[in-house]
């Protein structure tokens, strides 16, 4: 097709890429980290001993490998708690929640009945603290060893409500305690390109925790676009042996939303309503933080006259989830039909 670059943006390209990674990078140009570097990133054991040893504050975790791991996981870890697959490769979740790899407990009994009907221990599983505090994130683009710049922006709303996908961001200054952490980090790695730091940051008392590296562009890159830093651009300028020119600066207080996430995330909350397990949250106030995000000033991550393609594949995207949900359902109770009618027969005879 005439391409002389490759930018992986998510964790399933990083994975085919890397077995070629030598054959690729004498073809073309590669703009992603080495296999090594990728095999890291992708396993969360590898992230927290890295960053343990240099002194980067981490979540308290614990290993599951059988079912007998998960007896007592009172002894080390307080509810409520983060179970998640120890590789980004794998998952072990229901597609109802928007990262397959990510559940929060409340309790042991839910936690072993969830874990055990979705097969959670069979695949590596890591039981880790929660942290209070939002979710911020830190985009670094790193060169010869050198952080060429840094971008930080904090989760106003994520999808699921407890942790997980950003659909509404704020750009805010960068925590300089933060930025040396990552930045620590990504020299330990002998990291080159960018790379995108998911902190849990509590405001209030200051205190941090690293939760995982995104060694490739972050599902909200669209966020840094919009306030003036364009990543993309500046990594295809390195991959091609240019000096990027990079602002001193960019929007603080920016509000940069996901519509499609913002509206499932939405849908999820009623969904739980209906199943008895939302916790104490207003669904008109929710409902109202949807539409104030259509208010001026809120920008929108994927939406833009001059390029709304990218848009109007968000919009069909969401509709045909739609459709295939609603036929899903429908063929499931046709399925049933034939055995509900044979009960009602053997009930009436």
């Amino acid at each position: 097709h005439g391409a002389d670059t490759i930018i992986p943006i998510n964790d399933r390209a990083l994975m085919l890429l890397a077995p070629h990674h030598e054959v690729l990078r004498a073809r073309l140009r590669l703009a992603c980290p080495t296999p090594d570097q990728i095999a890291g990133v992708l396993n969360k054991d590898t992230t927290a001993t890295i960053a343990a040893g240099l002194g980067i504050p981490v979540p308290v975790s614990i290993k599951c490998e059988s079912w007998a791991d998960l007896e007592d996981p009172g002894a080390a870890l307080k509810f409520p708690l983060i179970a998640k697959s120890r590789d980004k490769a794998e998952g072990f979740c229901s597609s109802q929640t928007a990262d397959p790899r990510l559940h929060l407990f409340y309790d042991y009994t839910t936690m072993r009945a969830t874990l055990e009907a979705e097969g959670g221990c069979n695949r590596g599983l890591l039981l880790q603290e929660y942290c209070p505090g939002d979710d911020v994130g830190l985009a670094v683009l790193m060169h010869a060893g050198e952080a060429l710049t840094v971008f930080q922006y904090r989760a106003r709303r994520t999808f699921p409500v407890d942790g997980g996908v950003c659909v509404l961001a704020c750009t805010e200054q960068v925590n300089m305690r933060l930025a040396d952490c990552a930045v620590r980090l990504l020299r330990a790695l002998s990291w080159e390109g960018v790379a995108q730091l998911d902190f849990r940051h509590d405001p209030v008392t200051g205190r941090f925790a690293l939760l995982e590296i995104n060694g490739r562009f972050w599902g909200s890159a669209a966020v840094a676009i919009a306030a003036g830093y364009d990543f993309p651009y500046y990594v295809w300028q390195l991959a091609h042996g240019q000096t990027p020119k990079i602002p001193q600066t960019y929007k603080i207080g920016l509000l940069v939303r996901w519509l499609e996430g913002d509206i499932r995330r939405l849908l999820a909350l009623l969904r739980l309503r209906q199943q008895n397990r939302l916790r104490p949250i207003s669904l008109v106030r929710e409902g109202l933080r949807l539409l104030a995000g259509f208010r001026p000033g809120v920008r929108d991550m994927f939406w833009s006259w001059s390029d709304p393609q990218p848009a109007f594949d968000t919009i069909a995207n969401l509709s045909r989830c739609w459709l295939v949900t609603r036929w899903n359902r429908l063929g499931a109770k046709m399925r049933l039909r034939p055995a509900v009618d044979s009960m009602r027969d053997s009930l009436e005879s």
